[in-house]
């Protein structure tokens, strides 16, 4: 079978589209995924006796930004003194 260098040229165009679409897709569930996963956190936070959370060093008032400090890789206790 030869392929014409109009259909090579048209191949090139579907693989592009394919890996956009991919790509795309990738960058989705990882968003999908990270905000479960930040929501599953919070919530599991939020159900603690403010005991508990003074133990862990959160208050309250600080567990969405303390869960996103884990996000970033920081560690929370340092930076909510």
């Amino acid at each position: 079978m030869h392929i014409s260098g109009q259909q090579t040229g048209w191949l090139q165009v579907v693989g592009a589209v394919v890996a956009g679409v991919r790509h795309a897709t990738a960058r989705y569930v990882d968003r999908v995924h990270r905000h479960w996963v930040r929501s599953r956190t919070m919530s599991a936070l939020a159900s603690l006796d403010d005991a508990s959370l003074k133990d862990i060093g959160v208050h309250r008032g600080d567990i969405e930004g303390f869960v996103r400090d884990l996000e970033r890789g920081l560690d929370p206790r340092q930076t909510r003194r």
